[in-house]
């Protein structure tokens, strides 16, 4: 039955990420590897809620804009707060979905053009999409230069390179999102399909139909995962498993919520890594 709501999804995603991250920054106290599968489904079912809001937002521009600077926000602080407070475990502060979320988002708006362009037959929208389509490409110059001029020939980067590379990682680009570009891809994909279920005035594609595409979708990249990842015991894969949540979706936003996901991601990411660093020293 379809009893879960957009919000509803987000907030299981939300324990299941709880329980990813108790991993992440806990994995040297034992072996923790079955939270870790829990939270396999996580980034999939936002991306697929990321879609959804991006098909019924108000501004579309306007959320690209909020989860530009709130990816830009959580790089920072994460920077800050590495630097002032490293941990002896090798645990980092990696995590920014908000940018996987909004470069998503800027391709789901360079497909709006395209579409646009199609049915109405105008090439000035075909054009603004692929101009679209290339920020995140170009936002990702600043941070192949700074890679460029201020990695060591041992790898590692300087002072001055870590202090302008965050600030380079703020900005959104299909090089630094978490995830990869793949993630972002997908989320774009989910996107593609749901906004075609009506074209033209016309339904091209019932509810039902196109949430099936997206689950198969998934389960042709989890496959991917699956074949990439298998020798090195890769469980990647099991973001399939957030199908079944998506197929139990009733097309309904519920209530929203949309302060408490923006605060309770970075907020619970923090804290977990406060504790990590200055319980278990």
């Amino acid at each position: 039955m379809k009893k879960l709501n957009s919000t509803t999804i987000k907030l299981l995603a939300c324990a299941l990420m709880f329980c990813d991250h108790i991993h992440q920054m806990f994995f040297f106290i034992g072996d923790l590897t079955w939270l870790n599968m829990l939270g396999r489904p996580v980034f999939v079912l936002f991306l697929f809620c990321s879609a959804e809001a991006f098909h019924y937002t108000r501004s579309k521009k306007k959320y690209i804009l909020r989860t530009g600077i709130a990816a830009a926000i959580m790089t920072l602080v994460f920077a800050v707060v590495s630097i002032l407070l490293p941990n002896n475990h090798n645990v980092e502060l990696m995590n920014n979905a908000f940018a996987t979320f909004c470069v998503a988002a800027i391709w789901m708006l360079a497909w709006d053009n395209f579409k646009s362009g199609a049915l109405e037959k105008k090439a000035k929208k075909f054009f603004a999409g692929l101009g679209i389509l290339l920020i995140p490409v170009l936002t990702a110059l600043p941070s192949i230069l700074v890679l460029q001029f201020t990695q060591q020939p041992d790898g590692t980067i300087s002072t001055t390179g870590q202090v302008l590379l965050a600030f380079s990682m703020a900005i959104p680009n299909f090089m630094m999102i978490e995830g990869g570009v793949l993630m972002a891809l997908l989320g774009t994909v989910f996107y593609v399909f749901r906004s075609m279920q009506k074209l033209d005035d016309k339904v091209f594609l019932s509810r039902p139909l196109w949430l099936w595409v997206q689950v198969v979708l998934l389960f042709a990249m989890s496959a991917y995962s699956f074949v990439v990842g298998h020798t090195n015991n890769d469980i990647q894969w099991m973001m399939a498993f957030a199908a079944i949540p998506m197929l139990m979706y009733n097309g309904e936003r519920g209530k929203g919520m949309k302060n408490f996901f923006y605060v309770f991601y970075p907020a619970h990411i923090i804290m977990l890594y406060l504790v990590s660093t200055l319980v278990f020293k």
